[in-house]
């Protein structure tokens, strides 16, 4: 593994139900262990739950304790260390997205509830644990590693990061540690540590988990736009009003036009959102479209979003008034890197009104009010790509 430097990226891959689907495997070596125990089988809506918590947390909670968990539990290891794990089969695109992963630098760990011995077998199979500069897993023995939080401590340690929980004085490692799952436990254990969280939807958890997690990804292309994303450190701006079909639209193409012609561009990263969810999909609103095109921008290809984790990491929130400002502060934005986008320009700290319930006038108002202040965004922007 190379030594880790400042800009080094490290990603924490879960093994079941993200990278392999081992459900079957599982599922029939969970359902031996019950039955060479005397133990009756859950119901079938249970039993579809069992992938993701460790095993030994899934057969405590249908009341096994003592020496008949031990028993239950060490009868399902050796039945699917025995041959159970050969049924899984690899994600469709994810060997690939790994490699890709490899090839682009980071550093990959897992973070699997599995035992080590099952773990790299597995990997081994789909050729993929040659990709893994560390192998995180559960511990068979007795008292050992078995919560997802203490399997990520485990990973952090040995990436040689700081696996100090953040309740107890322990880093933020958001920025630079990412934990890719399917499940709540995912999650969980990850923001334990400060690192931040995917779930994929092709896994085992229910969908209300996803709600908990920084990120929900619907297939693998988006897994690897999302990591692009985080991964990305060049200097952000995002520009905000209320829906994101009016005012913000207008400022962010506005923007990104001026960044082009000073060449500044590809140095940074541009978005914009609502603070609301009203319009989230929608195309700019069609008054707003008409006010850039006569000013000779185009609206094409905008999407209304409402502000989420593409958002929360911007260096430079340019708001279009003061409740802009305080729903960003809401929800957990740092107040000091909120600024009216007009502070910018020769008008000071005025807002721009929404013209939303206006007339034409009062979109072109908005147009020329942003504009002015377009200059000093840029030369802000400049400044910090010369610091970057």
């Amino acid at each position: 593994m190379p030594a880790p430097g400042p800009e080094t990226r490290f990603l924490l891959v879960d093994v079941d139900g993200t990278l392999v689907d081992s459900f079957p495997g599982i599922r029939d070596s969970f359902l031996h262990a019950l039955a060479a125990n005397g133990v009756p089988a859950p119901p079938d809506d249970q039993v579809a739950r069992i992938s993701g918590p460790p095993m030994e947390d899934t057969l405590r909670g249908l009341g096994l304790e003592g020496e008949l968990l031990d028993r239950t539990y060490r009868t399902y290891r050796e039945d699917y260390s025995g041959g159970g794990w050969q049924t899984a089969e690899v994600i469709p695109g994810m060997r690939e997205l790994v490699r890709s992963w490899k090839d682009a630098g980071y550093v990959l760990a897992t973070a699997t509830s599995k035992v080590e011995t099952t773990a790299r077998l597995m990997l081994e199979r789909f050729d993929l644990l040659d990709l893994f500069d560390v192998v995180a897993t559960a511990s068979g023995e007795r008292g050992g590693r078995r919560a997802k939080a203490d399997v990520i401590a485990y990973a952090l340690e040995q990436l040689g990061l700081d696996a100090t929980p953040v309740d107890d004085g322990g880093p933020d490692h958001r920025g630079n540690v990412l934990m890719i799952g399917d499940r709540i436990h995912d999650v969980e254990g990850a923001h334990a540590y400060g690192v931040r969280s995917v779930l994929v939807d092709w896994g085992y958890g229910d969908r209300a988990e996803h709600k908990a997690s920084d990120w929900s990804v619907a297939d693998v292309d988006e897994l690897s736009r999302v990591v692009a994303d985080w991964a990305d450190s060049r200097p952000q701006i995002c520009v905000v009003c209320t829906g994101n079909i009016c005012r913000s639209p207008i400022g962010e193409i506005m923007l990104r036009d001026a960044l082009t012609e000073e060449g500044l561009i590809d140095e940074v990263k541009l978005n914009s959102c609502g603070t609301t969810g009203w319009h989230v999909g929608e195309a700019a609103d069609p008054r707003a479209a008409a006010s850039l095109e006569r000013a000779g921008y185009s609206a094409s290809g905008h999407a209304a979003a409402e502000f989420g984790p593409e958002h929360r990491d911007a260096d430079l929130f340019l708001v279009m008034d003061d409740a802009n400002r305080r729903a960003l502060v809401k929800v957990g934005v740092d107040p000091e890197k909120i600024r009216l986008f007009r502070s910018f320009g020769p008008a000071g700290d005025k807002e721009v009104a929404d013209p939303y319930y206006g007339e034409d006038a009062d979109f072109e108002r908005a147009e020329h009010q942003l504009a002015e202040a377009l200059p000093g965004v840029v030369e802000w922007a400049r400044a910090r790509v010369l610091d970057f």
